[in-house]
């Protein structure tokens, strides 16, 4: 249910951020006042009617709303300065450590466990069966 919904979390957040960062533009052409044709992202469709500057009857509107452009392109931005102290880290971490060797472990086998001072199966009467 978890994974389910930061899914759907996520994939909301990306077609927001997909959308405000688009440039939308919407134009109409208007032919006598009335809508003849909508488009977005193109040209709107002409009613077939000369355009003329004497001929006052069509008009195209368009309408663009710009998308953002002052988003964050990277999460981990560093300067040069900061690259001085992390090269000599990287450096210490890449190089080789000494090899330790190790010796054989103590048999465990010659280990006797301690002796039960009661038995407790017997105690509990508790039998498998």
């Amino acid at each position: 249910m978890k994974s389910t919904v930061a899914r759907l979390f996520s994939f909301t957040m990306s077609l927001l951020v997909l959308a405000s960062t688009l440039s939308w533009t919407v134009e109409k052409h208007l032919c006598m006042g009335h809508v003849v044709s909508v488009a977005l992202f193109a040209e709107a469709e002409g009613c077939g009617m000369a355009m003329d500057a004497d001929n006052h009857c069509c008009d195209n509107e368009r309408f663009t709303v710009q998308g953002q452009d002052d988003l964050k392109q990277s999460v981990f931005e560093y300067a040069v300065s900061s690259l001085v102290y992390a090269v000599p880290a990287m450096v210490s971490i890449v190089t080789p450590l000494p090899v330790v060797e190790v010796k054989e472990s103590v048999a465990v086998h010659l280990y006797h466990p301690p002796p039960l001072p009661k038995d407790i199966h017997i105690l509990h009467q508790v039998f498998l069966i």
